[in-house]
């Protein structure tokens, strides 16, 4: 039976490797970061006030945000807003003064019950950082509160959200790896003895 099951072991074990090292990642969430500000948004270029779809902005010099409760934070963004689904797409920046950033892509949708005057939820997609954050991974989501007539530029909001990083962990799971290798090395000196003690 033994004997068996190690040619088994040798015969697949090339194919175990493969399907091993092709296993989807694993993901995991170990650090949130907590993040609040206020700001300002502003009509963006090739801004129309006819067309359905407004391009918006949120320049730094108009905002003051707090990342993980340390202030000194600005918030960029520029997307685009749809009254038609009532929703938006576009890429922002999270930075401060020390050359630490987050940057990536948001998500927003209307949110009517934001505040007398409305807001937005905005889903976050890090894609990457600099200095500290260099490599982040990370998913947030955020609620956005106007605090002034959103008819009128600039409209002044609050926001206040999360940010969670991802981390790959191995895949596969490296002590999966070693105890294949470690079954294939034992079938090999199985193999070896019995071909020597065979007459």
């Amino acid at each position: 039976m033994f004997e068996r099951m190690f040619r088994a072991i040798v015969r697949f074990s090339p194919l175990l490797l493969a399907a091993a090292l092709q296993a989807p990642p694993v993901w995991a969430s170990p650090l949130v970061l907590p993040f609040s500000g206020i700001g300002k948004v502003t009509p963006g270029p090739g801004f129309d006030p006819s067309s359905p779809v407004w391009p918006l902005e949120v320049l730094p010099v108009f905002t003051s945000y707090e990342l993980a409760s340390e202030p000194g934070w600005t918030m960029s963004a520029s997307f685009d807003y749809s009254f038609i689904t009532l929703t938006g797409t576009g890429t922002f920046t999270l930075a401060d003064a020390f050359g630490n950033s987050l940057f990536g892509n948001i998500d927003t949708v209307s949110d009517p019950s934001n505040g007398p005057l409305g807001g937005f939820d905005i889903t976050y997609t890090v894609l990457g950082g600099t200095g500290g954050f260099a490599g982040f991974i990370a998913d947030g989501f955020s609620e956005v509160v106007l605090t002034s007539d959103p008819r009128a530029f600039p409209t002044d909001f609050t926001e206040s959200g999360f940010i969670a990083q991802r981390v790959m962990l191995s895949a596969p799971p490296a002590p999966w790896l070693a105890l294949l290798g470690l079954l294939i090395l034992a079938s090999a000196r199985y193999q070896t003895r019995h071909r020597k003690s065979t007459p």
